[in-house]
């Protein structure tokens, strides 16, 4: 089986933001279709390539730090300060969706929704499904078996129906309340709950999305 990170196997150093940078662009973090092998690891490691260096960017990392390969969570982080992260990384997305992405790209043909939405329907449908994985994801953070760090960070990539109409700006206010509500339900939560989310042609990180929110 090969290694997490290739040639520099199921952990990684890094020494700076630089680093990060060079030793991620010497790792093939590309995503393919469904159809053509894509796996779990495809999707973790591009996922934890853009989240670290959005999270270098925003000066977040202290350096020199250690990525290890995990489960339970997916991967744990030590930085130079002797403070551990559990990373947990997880996709926004329906078993339905998946399937029909399957059939359209074994077909060789563009995935197109065909539908019509009312008022804040796509909003209430995104909200519904991310707070579905949050939900799915505290109740694995609050079994025995999740390893020791000092705080827990939630990864979600948003891969839903790319062309449901979603006005973040909108969905947000809403996803955040109705968090608010979840979290009460468990002991432990996650210190931190971001979202990897497609924006036009490109992706945005919604960092630390509960940051400003009193819950």
């Amino acid at each position: 089986m090969a290694s997490f990170f290739q040639k520099y196997g199921d952990e990684i150093e890094f020494g700076s933001a630089k680093d990060l940078r060079i030793k991620f662009s010497e790792i093939n973090c590309s995503v393919p279709e469904a159809t053509k092998g894509r796996t779990t690891d495809h999707k973790e490691r591009y996922c934890l390539k853009y989240y670290l260096e959005e999270l270098a960017k925003k000066e977040k990392l202290t350096f020199p730090l250690r990525v290890k390969k995990e489960e339970s969570p997916d991967f744990l982080i030590t930085m130079d300060n002797g403070v551990k992260i559990g990373l947990e990384v997880t996709e926004g997305t329906t078993p339905e969706y998946q399937r029909k992405i399957k059939e359209f790209e074994k077909n060789g043909i563009e995935y197109e929704f065909i539908g019509s939405w009312v008022d804040n329907e796509p909003e209430c449908k995104w909200t519904e499904i991310i707070v579905m994985r949050i939900k799915e994801k505290l109740e694995k953070l609050n079994q025995s078996r999740f390893k020791s760090a000092n705080r827990y960070e939630l990864l979600i990539y948003d891969n839903n129906d790319l062309t449901l109409p979603v006005r973040i700006e909108e969905a947000l206010p809403m996803l955040r309340k109705k968090l608010c509500d979840v979290l009460r339900n468990f002991k432990k939560i996650f210190d931190s709950i971001s979202i990897l989310t497609p924006q036009g042609r490109k992706e945005q990180l919604l960092y630390d999305i509960l940051k400003d929110k009193n819950c």
